[in-house]
Parts: structure tokens; C-alpha cells; sequence
């Protein structure tokens, strides 16, 4: 870290050497705070300052106020929320649940320890399990040791408490940079194939594998730490989740509105594209924006770009825009680095509406967790205005999106939230193979829709950390980038662990970059 920080002053010296190549009249306007991004993170920061009596703009690359929070419905079934982006959040986000209750949103219980209303089923190697099955010990299609098959209802638990003796039902946060393996490394410091490697047998360490896959993409450099902390918050079942009654989207632009609505000097840009910071003079700093255009969900710019300047800049950028922003203080290796802790991951997500169910009597009851193109098959349920039944489909691996995304071609797909023909067969023949359904018996979707995040600005679903990464060093440098510039990244892909997935992450990171460098008071 001490490195980090060395290569930091050197990078700031070379920086303020660097002469201003523009002045403060190139601003074509001027305001105290730009908030860029207006997902979740710069929605929140928005309604945090809507008070502040300063000039703020949060500026938005697209048409709509949500990012990675995005909710629609079929035009025939408006009464059911199908969430595109974020899903859930569970009881003990705190400041999500007073968020909620601040904006005067309404929750959805789900059951216990399942971010879905159902029992859980696991296709493994071509087999459907059901969850109550594994943890009483049915066979599975795994040579594993005995001691493996004694413990592969918890086989998450199980590995954690060889490796480190940690033998609890959660892993609470101030833990998490501190467990050691038997060697004496930080578990923090391990891939999760070098950890299992310690504990696991090649089956066993296959069937954990394959289990977790089905619920979130798993890389060969994915930090040990946060897959095992994920997995025991997972399977806790004191772990309860909501869903928002509205939809996940309402979170942001509820926020948003209230913020407009709070005084004449809060002002909201959409279709604009942060291109590059750079410091002026007198400590004002120039945004330089691209005009963009969004058309079918698609966002392109357009080459005609404006000025703004702000005292002081947020940045709430996906961290794939933040690679791509011309700003000098991302290039110093200091922070190089520390934007290379985490990686990108693409996912996916498919709806379909049906005039009728084809499905067996009670599997509108189980979520099917899978080892297919789509890890994860529920139905979300009948639609009391159009009578139809829709089911939702979702990947989060990498390489299964990728094959879906180039399925997802000709004048049917690629158009908003339409999906091509192409894809939506191949969905499809993945739903035959999931409810066990015969070609005679299986339906066409009367319509569907998806979205598939590999597009700018939301290059992918979320992040996933990567091994030999201290979260609290790595989130120190992200979130002040230059020591004595007031440019702040409220990114929520760089929260603290397993909160890189949630919308809870994303209000936890504005409200430290409020209060620690803004002097606003925490809720």
C-alpha cells in the first residue's frame, strides 16, 4: 500500500506540471457539484444533497434515470414487475430499507433465504436435484469423497471451516480481511481454485463449482473470500428478501423526482456522455460532454459535445466508462491498479409470456438453478389482466453470454428490449430441457423480451472482485483518485465485498463519499 501511495504523489507531481490546455471561459455552464451516472449511486447522491441550496446537475449518458436498476412488464401484463437489472435486497440493508420508507416505496416479502418466492432446484450434469433432496444427502452425479457427500447440503461451510476453522452461519464483514488459511495467507490473497485446492477433491471441487455457477459467474482468478461470504449470507435461512412492490427501478427515479422537485438549482441532463476532466486554474473543472442519442435501447453518440464546470465533480461511472474516461489521475499506476480489482461480468436476462402453462403442476413453485446457457428458470406467475403466464430466464457467466448475445442478431433483436427469433428459440429448447417438457407438449411464447448487458454504458450485469485484493486499500484509492482534486467516484461496482451485487452497496459508497469529503452528515 505504501507503494500505492508513492506512485500516487508521483503521479500528482507529474500531473500539476501539465499545463492547462483550457481556460474557465470555455464553460458554457457553471455549477457546484456534477454528479455523473444517474443509476442508483448518482440517483441517491441527488436526493442526499436536494437540500444543499447549491447548483447540482446530475447528467445521465442515456434517455432514463435507473442504470443497472431496470424494470418493465409486458404491454398486456403490466401488473407484473419483471426485473431486468437488480432483483432484490435482503432485510438487513439497512439503508436500503430506510431508503424505502423515506421515498415511501412498498415491499414484497420473499421466503427466507432465497432471493425468489419458491423452493430451489439445481440441474447438475444433466440432472434436476431438488434443494431439500442435496441437503438430505441424495446422491449426486459427483465422485466425491465420503466426507464430501456427508457435508454437500453445506459443502460451502464445510471447505470454509477446513481452510480457515471458521465454523459460523455468516461471515460477518469485519472477518472477512482477516481469515487466514493454514499456511498463513489471507484468504482475500487466494483464487477460489487455489483454496479448494487445499480442501477439495477434483469432484468435490467440480460439484462446488458447478453449484455455485448456477447463481453468479465464477472466474479462475475470482477472490476465495467473496465467494464464500456470498455463498454463507446465500444460504443462511435467516436471511430474508423484499422486492420493491413497484419495481427495483422505482429505487432511482423516485429519488430522482424528489430531488428536481426540491429546488430550481437541482437540474437533471439526460443523453449526455462524460468524455474527459481537466483541471482549470482555479480549481474549477472542465467536463467536456458528448451528445448521445438513444434509439431501440441502443445509446450512440452523436459529435456534438458542450462544456460544463463544476466545483466539484461525483462520478458514479460503471467501472467500464471509469477505464474508458479521459481524466490523467485514472492513468497513474496507483490507480490503474486498484481499477483492475475487479471484473466486469456480462449477464443476461429473458422473459417470455405464455397463453398457458406446459409446465407440470407445482413447478410454478421451484426456481431452476441450471449448469446451461441460463443458470437461472422461474415462473413468475399468471397475470390477472391478460391471463397469460410468464417466465423468466437469466445467465451471469461470461461465456454463456456472449453465445446468447450472438444469437441476438437480425432486425428482431438488438432493438430496445426486443430479442431476436434466433434467441429466443434457443431460450426456449433451454426451458424444454429444464421443466422436462416433450417437443409436443412445449409452447410458443405468445412475446418476449430481454436485455443483455455487454453494451455501453453497462458493459456488464455487475463486477465480481478478484483475488489478492484488500477490498479497504483498493476502495481507498478508487474513491479519491487525486489527493488534492475534489473528484470523487461513487462507484458502486467497487463496494466493500459481496455488496458489489446490491443496491445496498451502491447507497453504502455515496454515503461515505458524502460525508467523508462533502462533511454531509450520515442518515
Amino acid at each position: 500500500m505504501k507503494a500505492l501511495i508513492l506512485l500516487g504523489l508521483i503521479g500528482l507531481a507529474l500531473t500539476q506540471s501539465i499545463p492547462n490546455s483550457r481556460q474557465t471561459d470555455d464553460c458554457q455552464r457553471v455549477v457546484d457539484i456534477a454528479i455523473i451516472g444517474a443509476g442508483a449511486s448518482g440517483a441517491y447522491a441527488a436526493y442526499r444533497l436536494k437540500d444543499s441550496q447549491q447548483v447540482i446537475e446530475l447528467v445521465e449518458m442515456s434517455e432514463q434515470v435507473g442504470g443497472r436498476h431496470l424494470t418493465t412488464a409486458f404491454p398486456d401484463s403490466p401488473d407484473i414487475p419483471i426485473e431486468l437489472g437488480r432483483t432484490v435486497y435482503a432485510a438487513h440493508h439497512s439503508r436500503v430499507v430506510r431508503l424505502l420508507q423515506e421515498l415511501g416505496l412498498g415491499q414484497l416479502p420473499i421466503a427466507s433465504g432465497r432471493p425468489i418466492e419458491m423452493k430451489s432446484s439445481y440441474y447438475l450434469r444433466g440432472q434436476f436435484f431438488q434443494e431439500e433432496d442435496i441437503q438430505r444427502g441424495v446422491k449426486l452425479p459427483y465422485n466425491m469423497t465420503q466426507e464430501e457427500r456427508d457435508n454437500q447440503g453445506q459443502i460451502n461451510r464445510h471447505y470454509l471451516k477446513k481452510l480457515t476453522d471458521w465454523d459460523q452461519d455468516v461471515l460477518p464483514r469485519e472477518q472477512i480481511l482477516h481469515l487466514k488459511v493454514k499456511d498463513g495467507r489471507y484468504l482475500y490473497e487466494l483464487t477460489i481454485d487455489e483454496a479448494l485446492s487445499y480442501v477439495a477433491s477434483d469432484e468435490g471441487r467440480e460439484y462446488f463449482l458447478d453449484y455455485v455457477k448456477t447463481r453468479y459467474a465464477v472466474y479462475r482468478d475470482s477472490s476465495a473470500v467473496l465467494i464464500f461470504a456470498n455463498e454463507l449470507e446465500y444460504n443462511n435461512d435467516s436471511t430474508s428478501f423484499y422486492k420493491v412492490k413497484d419495481g427495483m427501478q422505482s429505487i432511482p427515479k423516485t429519488a430522482v423526482k424528489l430531488f428536481l422537485a426540491a429546488s430550481e438549482m437541482n437540474k437533471l441532463t439526460f443523453n449526455r456522455k462524460l468524455e474527459a476532466i481537466q483541471r482549470l486554474s482555479n480549481m474549477t473543472y472542465l467536463l467536456k460532454l458528448k451528445e448521445t442519442k438513444t434509439v431501440d435501447g441502443r445509446t450512440l453518440e452523436t459529435g456534438l459535445e458542450e462544456f460544463l464546470c463544476a466545483k466539484q465533480v461525483i462520478l458514479t461511472l460503471p467501472k467500464d466508462s471509469m477505464d474508458h474516461l479521459q481524466w490523467s489521475e485514472l492513468k497513474t499506476d496507483r490507480v490503474t491498479e486498484a481499477l483492475d480489482a475487479v471484473r466486469t461480468v456480462p449477464a443476461a436476462v429473458v422473459a417470455m409470456e405464455f397463453d398457458k402453462p406446459f409446465w407440470k403442476e407445482g413447478d410454478d413453485e421451484v426456481a431452476r438453478f441450471t449448469d446451461l446457457d441460463i443458470t437461472l428458470s422461474y415462473v413468475m406467475g399468471k397475470s390477472e389482466i391478460s391471463g397469460k403466464y410468464i417466465v423468466v430466464t437469466s445467465a451471469a457467466d461470461g461465456d454463456d453470454v456472449r453465445d446468447l448475445e450472438r444469437l441476438n442478431v437480425g432486425e428482431d433483436g438488438r432493438r430496445g428490449m426486443n430479442i431476436s427469433r434466433a434467441l429466443s428459440q434457443h431460450i426456449l429448447q433451454q426451458i424444454k430441457l429444464v421443466y422436462g417438457v416433450k417437443d409436443e407438449s412445449l409452447l410458443q411464447p405468445t412475446s418476449a423480451l430481454g436485455k443483455i448487458w455487454t453494451l455501453p454504458p453497462h458493459t456488464g450485469g455487475t463486477t465480481t472482485w478478484r483475488a489478492r485484493r484488500n477490498f479497504d486499500d483498493v476502495i481507498a484509492v478508487v474513491q479519491r483518485p487525486s489527493l488534492v482534486d475534489k473528484v470523487y467516484v461513487a462507484n458502486s461496482d467497487f463496494a466493500f465485498g459481496n455488496l458489489v451485487w446490491t443496491t445496498e452497496g451502491a447507497l453504502e459508497v455515496v454515503d461515505t463519499i458524502l460525508h467523508k469529503y462533502l462533511g454531509v452528515v450520515k442518515p
